[in-house]
C-alpha cells in the first residue's frame, strides 16, 4: 500500500473497528521514512550537478510558484484537500482502492513530504517546517474526511441496505 493510501487505511480501520488503522499507520511511517530521505538525496545530487533543487527559471511556470503552493496553508489548498479526501474515501468504499493512490498524490502528501527533505538539504529550515506543517494539515484532513464519509456508509451497510 502506498504511503498516501496508508493515511486513508487508518480511517478504514477506525471506522471498521479493526486493527487496519495500525497497518495504515505503519505504511505511512515506512513510506515517508523512505520518501523524505530520497528527496533529500535527490536534492543533494542536483546541487552537486549545479542545479537548484527548488527550481529556477526556464520552466513554464514562474520560479518558485509550485514550492509556494506546496508549503502554503491557504483556504484553496484546504478545499482541494477536502475534495480529494472525500473522493479518496468514496473510491475506497466502492472497492476501487487501486485508484486511491492518484487521489492521495493530489492531496499534496507526497510533494510536501519531498519538500521537507529538500528544505533540509538546502538549509531552508523554514521551508522544511512549512512543508511539514502542510503535510500534517493534509494528512489530518484525509483522516477526518475519510472517517466522515466511511462512517455513514458503514452504518448504511450494517442495516443491510444496498447502495
Amino acid at each position: 500500500m502506498g504511503a498516501g493510501a496508508g493515511v486513508a487505511a487508518e480511517a478504514v480501520g477506525f471506522v471498521g473497528g479493526s486493527r487496519a488503522w495500525w497497518r495504515g499507520l505503519l505504511d505511512v511511517i515506512k513510506g515517508y521514512a523512505v520518501l523524505v530521505p530520497a528527496a533529500a538525496l535527490t536534492a543533494l545530487l542536483l546541487q552537486t550537478l549545479g542545479t537548484d533543487p527548488l527550481g529556477g527559471s526556464g520552466g513554464y511556470l514562474p520560479s518558485g510558484i509550485l514550492v509556494d503552493y506546496w508549503d502554503d496553508l491557504s483556504w484553496t489548498a484546504t478545499l482541494v484537500t477536502v475534495v480529494a479526501g472525500v473522493a479518496g474515501a468514496l473510491l475506497i468504499a466502492a472497492n476501487r482502492a487501486v485508484l486511491t493512490a492518484g487521489v492521495m498524490i493530489a492531496l499534496a502528501l507526497v510533494p510536501t513530504a519531498a519538500l521537507v527533505g529538500v528544505g533540509l538539504v538546502t538549509g531552508d529550515l523554514d521551508l522544511a517546517t512549512r512543508a511539514g506543517l502542510r503535510w500534517l494539515h493534509d494528512a489530518g484532513i484525509v483522516l477526518i474526511t475519510a472517517t466522515a464519509v466511511l462512517m455513514p456508509i458503514r452504518v448504511y451497510r450494517r442495516r443491510g441496505l444496498k447502495m
